[in-house]
Order: C-alpha cells, then structure tokens, then sequence
C-alpha cells in the first residue's frame, strides 16, 4: 500500500500538467511520462515519436501537416494575416525550412519534401497552394514587353512603328527618346535596349542582366480585408489619357531682351538740368527723359548757324559774278574764286550740321535751328528711343555728366530671354523654333511660353552643357531679370497617351509596376513602361491598362515589398 501511494501521485502530478498546460509540455516532460510507463492517448496524436522532438515552445502539434499548430495555416488561415510569412516560399517564416533549416529540429518538422519544404506546405508539391498571379507579358530573353519584341516575333514588325533610323520599335528606342532608358535596361555605350543592341562589346551587359532572372509573371497582394487595407491608407486613382508633349527639361535664367533694351547715355557733357521720369515709369517712344544743360551743345549749334549765311553768300556772289564775266565786266578769275569759296562754305556748313546731328538733334529739328529761343541752345533734351519701362537711372538733377556716362536704362520687358543649360547628350534634339514652357518656383503654376531663338556652337568644356536662348512672352511682367526657373523644350509632336499619378509607379527591380486594384484587399502588380515624367503625372509608354482602371497611388510602396523577394516588411500587408 504504502508503495503504490507514491506511484498514484506521480501519475495525478503528471496528469495535472498534461491537462492544466498541454502546450506547456516540455521534451522533458514528455520523456519523464515514458519512462513511467504512460502512454498518451489517441487524441493527444501531436505527442507521437514521429513527429519528432518539438522544442518548448512548438505546444499543440498539428498531426495532419506536420507543424505545430500555431504556425498551421492551413488549418487555421486566419493566422495568414498575424504571422510573418516568406513570401518567397508562401508559408510562415519560422518553419521555411529552407531559410531557417534549424527549424526542422526546432519544430520537429516531418516530413520534408524532395524540395527541402515541410510536405503539405510546399506550393511546387502543392499547386492549390500557389498564389495567383497577374498574366505576364514580359519577355525574360531579351528584357524588354513581349508585345513590343520583334526579337522573339519578327511579324510585330508590320503592326508596330518601327524606329527607321535605328531600326527597333519606337515605344522602345532609348536614343529618340531617352525617357525610356529608365524603364529598360540599356547598353551604356549605345544607350539601346540590350537586346537590340548588336554590339559585341555590349553582349556581357544583356547577359549579366540575364542572370539577375526576371519573372514573367507576379504575385497578386492580397489583404487580410478591407479594413487592413484602410489601416495601410492606400488610395487608389484612376488611369487618365492626355496628351503629352515630348520634352528636354532644363534650368534656366531669365535676363533682358537685349534688342529691346537701351542704354542712355550723354553724347554731350554738361549738368543735369531735369529729370522727367523715375525707376519704373512707362514711358513712349520719343518722350523726353531728361534735360542737359550744355554749353558744347550750344556753341555745336552756333558754329552751324554761322556756316548758313557764308553759304547763301556765296551762292549769290557766284551768280553775280557769272553775269558779269558773260558781258565782259569780271574776269573768269573772280568766278572760279567764288565757286571755290562756295564749295567751302558748303563743307563747312556740312561739318557743322554733322555735329549737332551727332548731338542727337534730327534734321527736322535742326532745320528749326534758327527759330529756336537762345536760352534754349544748351538745352539737350534726351528722348525715349522705344516704349519700355525705366529699368534703371543713375543721375540726379545737378550732377555732371560726360559723353560716356549712363544716364538712364529703358527696356520692353513685355518680352525676356531665357538662357537654358542644355546637356550635350540632348543637343540633338533641340532646333530652334521649337516651343518652350518656363516656369519659375516662387510664381507657382504659372507657365511662360516661348521658343528657341538661339543655340550656341560651344559646348563648355568643364560642365559639358550648351546655352541655348529661348525668347519668352512676359505680358504681365512677372519675369525678372537673373530669375532661375527650370523650362521644357517640345522636341517632338504632341500625342495621346495614357497617364498616372507618379506615386502609382514603383521600380520592382527589373522594370517598373503599377498596382491595379481588382476588389477590396485585391491589388494586381502589372508592368509598365514609363515615358514623359511630369511634376504630377507620368506617361505610360507602354502598357496594358485601359483609362478609367483603378491604380494604387498612395501605398503602391508597401504592396511592392510584398511581391519583391526578401523584401522590407514582408507580411506586413495581413496585419
């Protein structure tokens, strides 16, 4: 009696344990119970040798698949959403046993299948278990839209525009439209596709691309519902069709017109006696400015007053004396005197106009010489030589001037230049004539239109960029002077394409993708080509979306680390 009591009171200890904390149950435990002799019971099959050693935290232990039963989602797939899952082998991260191969002993994991996954987890033994994915037109040979590749079809020739002078298709030739180099991979001493790039020397850069393997098709997100998606605050747009003007973007400086600009400045030294106008003012062509009180302005037109009167001397002397000669009074000798002193007389009077000419009088006004007040001789009135605004004036009433001196800047800001950095590799493209769209920051969404007027024939030798000019409508006058602003030079006709928000776009690592929204919590990853980017939407260049389908904007970052391998977060989209 007193022998079996222990006994009794181990058996109820061990009991006790097994149904108060069953999935507290430790390997040593479990080997304590066997050595007295217990066996556990049929409907405690998850303690069975065969499943092997579950460590202390494995508790209750899924006999059906072979794992412990908090990490079965195929029995429970509400875990599905609470647990991390590997997203390269579709099944919970602590028992992919081929990026944690110590969880098969940690676990007890058994069996294994041929692909070194738990059995009934494996989606290559399990094709039930795979993730739908989104259809793929991708050709992974030659890296480029399987719908675009005349490499793998030759026929796409006749139905696609072909590039004549580079010989491939249009929505894929990188160097008439350089946009697309950022959506495909390219050669980087041709700048083509690397396909179509026939170069030798360019052959270990396709296949080093080759290696690097691009997927056909990709997984479709799935959210956990509709409320985890609202959690993750993704929004969606919808694709929009616009045109698209194809465009060179540059930074420019805005500065004068310079043939719509004056300089003022004396021809005649004097004091300022008057100034009319001040920074600012409109003024019209032929308004006076200033007055210059000058007494070398008024001896220049004394020395031709005084020229006038030798001249009809003379002139009336000489007539005289051709009468004379012809009755025999004078000799021919006083008619040949009186001609040379008309000639001058002529030049002296010539020279004197020449210099009140060159003063700034016109010969309207210097023909009125003579009945002009004497206190007005020194008065040098200057006069506005186009419609413009006061720029700039540097002298007041009183101070002196020279013949050199600026006295006052007018300029037509009506219209300005814009003076744009060009790389060289865009210098092909540019002609001039071509439209022009400036836009500076501080003026907002306000747009400047113009065109290229000018390109230079240098490029710098240190910054590799080329000057060209473009002349600009500035109706209002908001443009100033030395503003910086960046531009869009339209190298090419417009065109009707289709267009998304540039947040929708996101770089998978072998060609962007746009998330398409197929139900609540149902995100479809498609790829794209991007074109023209503009500061809010992008052009697809290529693509297979229709206008009016709904893509990810805002969360289109989280949904592309769920299908990426080894991804940042993976898993988090179930939570």
């Amino acid at each position: 009696m007193s022998h079996g009591k222990p006994v009794v009171m181990k058996r109820i200890t061990l009991w006790t344990i097994l149904v108060i904390t069953p999935a507290g149950l430790t390997a040593g435990g479990l080997h304590l119970a066997t050595r007295l002799g217990w066996q556990p019971p049929p409907w405690l099959g998850f303690l069975s040798p065969q499943q092997g050693t579950p460590s202390n935290d494995a508790g209750l232990f899924c006999k059906e698949h072979g794992v412990p039963e908090k990490f079965c989602t195929l029995c429970h797939a509400e875990l599905k959403s609470k647990l991390l899952m590997c997203t390269e082998h579709g099944l919970p991260e602590e028992i992919c046993t081929i990026c944690h191969p110590e969880s098969k002993a940690k676990y007890g994991l058994a069996p294994l299948c041929v692909h070194s996954l738990p059995q009934h987890f494996c989606p290559q033994c399990n094709p039930s278990l795979r993730a739908d994915e989104t259809p793929g037109d991708w050709c992974i040979k030659h890296l480029v839209p399987q719908s675009l590749c005349t490499l793998c079809s030759p026929e796409l020739g006749k139905s696609l525009a072909i590039c004549a002078k580079h010989g491939l298709p249009e929505a894929l030739c990188t160097i008439c439209r350089p946009e697309l180099a950022s959506s495909l991979p390219t050669c980087n001493l041709h700048k083509l596709p690397l396909a179509y790039c026939k170069s030798p020397e360019c052959r270990p850069f396709l296949e080093a691309a080759l290696l690097k393997g691009t997927k056909p098709s990709l997984p479709v997100v799935h959210m956990a519902s509709e409320d985890v998606a609202g959690k993750a605050g993704i929004a969606t747009a919808p694709v929009q069709a616009g045109t698209v003007a194809p465009s060179v973007k540059a930074t420019g400086e805005v500065a004068f017109d310079e043939t719509r600009l004056a300089r003022i400045r004396a021809r005649v030294s004097g004091v300022v006696l008057d100034v009319a106008v001040r920074e600012g003012d409109a003024v019209e062509q032929g308004q006076t400015l200033l007055i210059i009180d000058s007494s070398e302005l008024g001896e220049t037109k004394a020395d031709y007053l005084a020229s006038l009167p030798l001249v009809h001397l003379w002139t009336k002397t000489l007539e005289r004396n051709k009468e004379l000669s012809e009755i025999g009074v004078a000799a021919s000798k006083d008619v040949l005197e009186a001609e040379a002193e008309l000639e001058l007389s002529k030049a002296r009077l010539m020279k004197a106009k020449q210099r009140v000419r060159n003063l700034g009088l016109s010969d309207e006004q210097i023909e009125r010489l003579g009945e002009e007040k004497e206190s007005e001789r020194n008065r040098h009135r200057i006069k506005a030589p186009l419609k413009g605004i006061v720029l700039r004036r540097r002298f007041g009433v009183g101070e002196g001037v020279e013949p050199v001196s600026e006295l006052l800047t007018v300029g037509d800001v009506s219209s300005v230049w814009v003076n744009f950095n060009v790389f060289e590799k865009d210098l092909s493209r540019i002609a001039v004539g071509q439209s022009v769209t400036f836009r500076v920051l501080d003026l907002g969404p306000l747009e400047f239109k113009g065109k290229v007027i000018w390109i230079d024939s240098e490029v710098n030798g240190r910054t590799r960029i080329v000057p060209v000019r473009a002349q600009v409508e500035n109706p209002n006058g908001l443009l100033r002077a030395n503003m910086f602003g960046t531009g869009e030079i339209q190298v090419d006709k417009q065109r009707t394409s289709l267009l998304v928000p540039k947040e929708a776009a996101q770089w998978e690592g072998s060609s962007f993708v746009v998330f398409v929204s197929k139900g609540p919590g149902v995100y479809e990853p498609r790829r794209v080509v991007i074109g023209k980017r503009g500061d809010r939407l992008w052009e697809l260049a290529w693509s297979d979306l229709k206008p009016g389908d709904p893509v990810v904007t805002i969360g289109s970052f989280l949904l592309k680390t769920e299908i990426q391998k080894g991804s940042i977060g993976a898993g988090c989209c179930g939570e």
